[in-house]
């Protein structure tokens, strides 16, 4: 079976066009690794909660500010218990409090706070597993309520593998 001209012409033509995609993905890829922050440099356009500097985010429904933390340079890596602080308003309780991943689906993890030296203080400790990936978007998410009104807060963070 011979080939045409016109038909060799369209096979080099999509060789051209896929070797074209992929190097614009290759180079793009490896300029947006390049040009990430580094751990210990958070991006100032990044939501991502940095335990150890603290995370605030104002209740809505509820009234007041929900706040956390870890201890100061406490990185959040992979098998590696962080203890956490949780500062609720007064009057609000918490009914639920999950890990769940945000990047690829890792379960539902329950993360028990118990409470602290006052009614607004709380303790936890947050543990994730491994993961394939270097690093991971993970999202906890608190259920709180006050009375007969609830609202739901979410902290998004980073994990990090260290390996």
């Amino acid at each position: 079976m011979k080939l045409e001209l016109k038909r060799v012409i369209q096979i080099v033509f999509v060789l051209v066009v896929l070797i074209s995609a992929f190097s614009y993905r290759t180079y793009q890829q490896s300029n947006q690794e390049r040009n990430s922050p580094a751990m210990h440099q958070p991006s100032k356009e990044s939501n991502l909660c940095d335990f150890a500097r603290g995370c605030k985010v104002n209740l809505t429904k509820l009234n007041g500010v929900v706040t956390i933390q870890s201890e100061q340079d406490a990185q959040v890596l992979a098998e590696t218990p962080l203890p956490l602080s949780l500062t609720l308003p007064p009057g609000v309780s918490i009914n639920k409090a999950v890990l769940v991943g945000k990047d690829m689906f890792m379960g539902t993890i329950p993360v028990i706070f118990e409470a602290g030296q006052t009614n607004q203080s709380w303790q936890g400790e947050l543990l994730l597993g491994a993961c394939i990936t270097e690093k991971m978007i993970w999202q906890m998410k608190l259920s709180l309520s006050q009375a007969e009104i609830t609202e739901d807060v979410t902290f998004e963070f980073e994990m990090r593998n260290h390996y």
